[in-house]
């Protein structure tokens, strides 16, 4: 196991952010407004599934979005530090985690490593964010107990 410098943060590449903006355009043009907004006229025109689909579209969209931009790990000497996607930070130290789940890549998921801590509060880590197996080492090296690994 090599030494990894820390801290070390997890969070969305910057390419993956890029191809966010266009759905976040997409979505305040929709709704951008003027005399007869396109959202109004495909409203009027859809029918009950398609008026759903834009709804959920139009929720789902800016708090993945969110997600992209501000959700952030960083792991350091005492502890792990969480900001989540509507800016809340929470500290927790490594003593903290109760055990570790790791999912293997599924159809249209990427492989991804949740932790869970003692007072149920769980973090979520998915492979194109970090190097899960660089994560699970410094979990490994700073945890004062032994934390079980659970495959999926």
């Amino acid at each position: 196991m090599s030494e990894t410098p820390l801290p070390y943060v997890t969070q969305a590449p910057w390419y993956i952010k890029i191809w966010a903006l266009p759905a976040l355009v997409a979505v305040a043009c929709a709704v951008w407004p003027n005399p007869t907004p396109v959202v109004i006229q495909l409203w009027e025109q859809g029918s009950l599934f398609f008026r759903v689909a834009m709804i959920i579209t139009a929720v789902i969209t800016p708090i993945g979005v969110l997600g992209l931009f501000f959700e952030r790990t960083i792991f350091k000497r005492t502890g792990i530090e969480h900001r989540s996607k509507f800016l809340k930070t929470m500290v927790k130290p490594y003593s903290d985690i109760k055990a570790l789940e790791y999912n293997t890549r599924s159809l249209g998921r990427p492989e991804s490593l949740k932790i869970i801590f003692s007072d149920s509060y769980s973090i979520t880590i998915t492979g194109g964010t970090a190097n899960l197996r660089t994560v699970t080492d410094i979990i490994e090296a700073h945890a004062t107990n032994t934390v079980p690994i659970k495959y999926n």
